[in-house]
């Protein structure tokens, strides 16, 4: 497959992925198309009861300044930030959007469009009750860089944030929960504790990352270990960063 080439005959940097709780799905570029169902005939297979045999097309025309989604008569229907859609109608998506099909829930990404940066603040709407201690907003973004991963730890730790980050690695999801500001749990796949943040902290660029305001206790004792002691003891300082309001 070839580079996307825009009108102006420059590389087209746009896409979108498109992430469940457990994986990351492949990426959808303009003038692509991805089909989504049960049947192993989708380009992606989602493997759970409540999804239909072919139950969602995800569209990004040439022309279009962002993907859609259209629901292919499923069984049990199609919600985007919970509104449930009319099926065969085209629904544009924006970065943040969640989409549920039957009972499993996709969180949908974009880059390089319109003024999203690869760390983007933006508050969820949630309907669920939840233990929170947090009140600040939710975030979700891409890491742009080697020092993105210090970045988003070090903001959490400025702002005594509480609350769960995860990140899509490529072989294993990644989890860091926080408890004001400091880092308190870590899992990564079947890694526990500093193995799994020694994990996290090698976090390649493209990376989808989410910080949600929930709080999990687990078992065994709590690291409770600030970032900038982490950078200190890896001899590297994190880099400041300014999040603006999506």
């Amino acid at each position: 497959m070839g580079e996307d080439v825009n009108e102006q005959g420059t590389r087209d940097e746009r896409r979108a992925a498109f992430h469940s709780v457990s994986a990351a799905l492949p990426q959808l570029r303009p003038g692509g198309a991805l089909k989504v169902g049960r049947h192993p005939a989708n380009d992606v297979v989602l493997r759970n009861p409540t999804v239909s045999r072919f139950h969602v097309e995800l569209v990004w025309p040439a022309g279009s300044a962002t993907p859609l989604l259209r629901d292919v008569s499923s069984h049990n229907g199609t919600v985007i930030d919970g509104r449930r859609v009319v099926s065969g109608r085209d629904e544009p998506l924006r970065h943040g959007t969640r989409v549920v099909l039957g009972t499993v829930e996709l969180v949908v990404s974009l880059r390089g469009v319109g003024a999203e940066s690869a760390l983007t603040v933006r508050e969820e709407a949630d309907d669920t009750i939840k233990l929170c201690f947090d009140c600040g907003p939710n975030l979700i973004g891409w890491l742009g860089g080697r020092q993105s991963i210090w970045e988003v730890l070090e903001l959490l730790e400025r702002e005594r944030r509480t609350g769960i980050l995860e990140l899509m690695l490529p072989d294993v999801k990644g989890s860091l929960t926080f408890g004001r500001g400091r880092i308190m749990y870590a899992s990564a796949g079947s890694s526990e504790g500093m193995a799994a943040v020694e994990r996290v902290l090698r976090s390649e660029p493209d990376t989808y990352f989410r910080f949600s305001r929930e709080f999990e206790v687990r078992e065994g004792p709590p690291l409770s270990l600030r970032p900038s002691e982490l950078a200190l003891r890896l001899r590297r300082a994190p880099a400041a960063v300014q999040l603006r309001a999506a």
